[in-house]
């Protein structure tokens, strides 16, 4: 009889354990997708976090999304490009903000063309932007990689690398979201959400 309870005392000290046990593992995994309310995707050692896009104004053509890419591999890869549904815009190409070397800037040719703005906007159509930064001029150009050193972080933030996003499809609101998927040389394809947020 002794023996009886106290295996049944025994068997519900258990199962109170293991229920405690799994709460608070379900309690750490929501506090730490509630940490933060950036998007986190990872793939093979690559970890795309805090990924956003800019609010564009309804005469807009084209938006920009950043995010900060972690390598936590022991291999160097490199971010080669970036893609997003047609619904969204007709194109998306990794950009960098750069100094240019002269002041000379030229007009539409080929279906290309440079704007000259002071704050930084955007404007339709458009492949290239030149801003008034400090004393110099910079301009947005398309890089063909960017690379992603073993164990470091490449931010993707105003005035520097970005993904541009041509033509799109029709403005961007805050509250809504992007999806944009970043393709590496070794870690392959990976799926973010940007978050739309206000400029």
């Amino acid at each position: 009889m002794k023996t009886t309870t106290r295996a049944r005392t025994l068997v519900a000290a258990t199962a109170t354990v293991l229920a405690l046990g799994g709460g608070l593992a379900a309690c750490g995994s929501d506090s730490d997708s509630d940490s933060s309310s950036a998007t986190t995707t990872a793939t093979a050692g690559i970890t795309v976090t805090d990924a956003w896009a800019r609010e564009s104004a309804s005469s807009t053509g084209n938006g920009a999304v950043y995010f900060t890419i972690t390598n936590g591999g022991t291999t160097d890869d490199e971010l080669t490009g970036a893609s997003v549904p047609s619904d969204v815009a007709k194109d998306a190409q990794v950009h960098e903000t750069v100094e240019s070397s002269g002041t000379t800037m030229s007009g539409t040719s080929g279906g290309m063309s440079s704007e000259t703005t002071m704050a930084g906007g955007m404007s339709g159509g458009m492949s290239s932007e030149t801003t008034m930064a400090g004393s110099g001029m910079m301009t947005m150009q398309e890089v063909a990689s960017v690379p992603v050193p073993a164990g470091e972080s490449v931010s993707f933030a105003p005035g520097g690398y970005h993904v541009m996003l041509m033509e799109l499809a029709k403005p961007l609101e805050v509250g809504s979201s992007v999806p944009l998927t970043l393709t590496f040389a070794k870690a392959g394809e990976v799926q973010v959400t940007a978050e739309v947020r206000a400029s």
